[in-house]
């Protein structure tokens, strides 16, 4: 560290990595998951069902993946076929949230050696605040605590409070946090490493 800043390097907090404890959810999680059913959304765990009574469900979350994080461009691109591979390998899955017809949330997760990642969360922008991302990640806690009881680790971007607020809600805590090291050289200048 000291010899990156002697090189005139600073350190950029990028990510911050979240954990929560095995276990179902717990009381005071998910304040907003009641306001969510009243309303009529549904948190399901995608199954071969489902899969036949919607067949364009993955392109229907990666629109709903692509909408969502359409502001970010360093967001990686998920396609439909992607996500129906993931849907098919026995360590890993999805929960969406679904209001009448319309797929409104989803997320997935992966189990890895002894923790359960989740990859993404996703939740079109007119459904903010409508309980819909809460219920589906207390489905998401359910489903792992069922599978697995493992601990769910995810990451935030450092500059998405709303998204770290959320993580906090739902009894995920910060466990650390990651940085990157930049320069900014200026036109015509050189470097001495």
């Amino acid at each position: 560290e000291a010899d990156m800043m002697a090189l005139g390097f600073s350190q950029v907090s990028e990510n911050i990595k979240y954990i929560r404890d095995p276990g179902p959810p717990r009381a005071g999680e998910f304040p907003h998951a009641a306001k969510g059913e009243q309303l009529g959304y549904r948190p399901m765990v995608p199954d071969d069902d489902l899969v036949a009574q919607y067949p364009d469900i993955f392109a229907r979350m990666t629109d709903v993946y692509e909408r969502a994080f359409a502001g970010r461009p360093d967001i990686p691109k998920i396609t439909a076929e992607d996500r129906e591979k993931y849907y098919h390998q026995p360590d890993s899955g999805f929960v969406i949230c679904m209001r009448g017809d319309e797929l409104v949330a989803s997320t997935h997760f992966q189990k890895l050696d002894q923790e359960v990642l989740t990859t993404e969360l996703e939740c079109l922008r007119k459904h903010w605040g409508t309980g819909a991302v809460d219920l589906v990640c207390k489905h998401l806690i359910q489903e792992v605590a069922k599978r697995w009881n493992l601990p769910i680790i995810a990451y935030a971007d450092k500059s998405n409070a709303a998204s770290r607020r959320a993580m906090e809600r739902f009894g995920l805590y910060p466990v650390q946090e990651y940085f990157s090291w930049h320069r900014t050289f200026t036109p015509g200048s050189r470097s001495d490493f």
